[in-house]
């Protein structure tokens, strides 16, 4: 998420950064949706699960192969991540401490310390474990073949149906059962190195024009992705938080169509391309900011709205125009904190 310098700028990045960020707001704005449509509220949070991946996939695509030694690396990677994350962890526990009057922001000190002051902030745990881990991937990676390449992310995939083995045979994972196999192929890395696949590679269903077969690859792979939700909650008994966990199969299929789609996406506007590469760029420091919008501004300013009495596709657009609010309103904000100096140790 954090912004990458280049050359030679591909507005597809941005475009499905853009798109990333969006999605991540909608997943964290609930302005009376679960109330008055279920169903809908659950096709909005199976959507917006769709871009904590895209956004390691882009990540993957920038990262790898390293450009640089790992040691400029990890310290370039500290000081846009680290440092702006500790600033965010106090910045968020000093508003609750003002707003809420709570020393404890509802949890104990462990848990704030393992958490993070605001939820949202688990994702740079997340990114720093995978960019520790860049250098050693970038060597092997860089050298491996196609085949192996694809043999890994294969693996990978079949490794987000474990969770479905867990509920259907009531195993645990440390029951040291056959799914140790999958212990260093599961989670986020997954996303980051499909990312560097992309690069590298430049599979021809990437960058074809959308046709009838493609289109009909990408309804099956939904097909496959309803029917995994169907199983988990009507024959497995899983929960929404377990289906739409980031390393279960749900979620990388949709988030495999989303992209698809996006990668595709060249919009010829000048002035839409200015602003989809300025809110790009500043994505990261709208990211921490956001949370912001989300606790503190929403219920100020659509808490007088009675959901009940309004048509369950109004309530909808509330919360898809509630996002576009928040993306505006931190927008502006971290326009004002990147005049100050030293700004990139807040906003990365």
């Amino acid at each position: 998420m954090t912004q990458i310098e280049n050359k030679k700028r591909d507005v597809r990045l941005d475009i499905i950064r853009c798109a990333a960020l969006f999605l991540i707001i909608l997943c964290h704005t609930s302005i009376g949706l679960d109330e008055v449509s279920p169903i809908l509220a659950k096709l909005k949070w199976f959507i917006g699960k769709c871009g904590v991946p895209m956004f390691i996939i882009i990540s993957g695509y920038l990262n790898l192969p390293m450009k640089y030694g790992a040691k400029d690396f990890l310290r370039r990677r500290m000081e846009r991540v680290f440092i702006p994350f500790l600033f965010w962890c106090f910045a968020y526990f000093i508003l609750y401490v003002i707003i809420k009057d709570d020393w404890t922001l509802g949890m104990g000190t462990e848990d704030i310390f393992l958490r993070g002051t605001s939820a949202h902030l688990w994702y740079i745990y997340a990114i720093l474990a995978l960019y520790i881990t860049t250098p050693i991937l970038s060597g092997f990676f860089k050298n491996c073949s196609k085949r192996l390449f694809q043999f890994y992310l294969m693996i990978w995939l079949i490794c987000t149906i474990f969770p479905y083995y867990y509920s259907l045979t009531g195993h645990r994972f440390f029951d040291h059962n056959v799914t140790y196999i999958g212990y260093y192929l599961r989670g986020y890395i997954g996303y980051y190195l499909l990312g560097y696949y992309l690069k590298r590679f430049q599979p021809h269903w990437l960058n074809c024009n959308l046709g009838f077969k493609q289109l009909s690859s990408m309804g099956a792979i939904l097909i496959i992705a309803l029917t995994f939700i169907y199983l988990g909650y009507y024959k497995l008994g899983m929960t929404t938080v377990e289906l739409s966990s980031y390393t279960t199969v749900v979620p990388v299929l949709l988030s495999f169509i989303a992209l698809s789609i996006l990668w595709k996406c060249k919009p010829n506007n000048t002035i839409l391309c200015k602003w989809i590469i300025s809110v790009s760029k500043y994505s990261f420091g709208i990211y921490l900011i956001h949370e912001i919008i989300v606790q503190y501004f929403n219920p100020l300013i659509w808490g007088n709205i009675d959901c009940s009495k309004v048509n369950d596709i109004v309530v909808l657009y509330i919360n898809i125009l509630a996002v576009i609010l928040n993306i505006a309103i931190s927008y502006v904000m971290v326009r004002l904190i990147n005049l100050l100096p030293k700004s990139k140790y807040i906003l990365g």
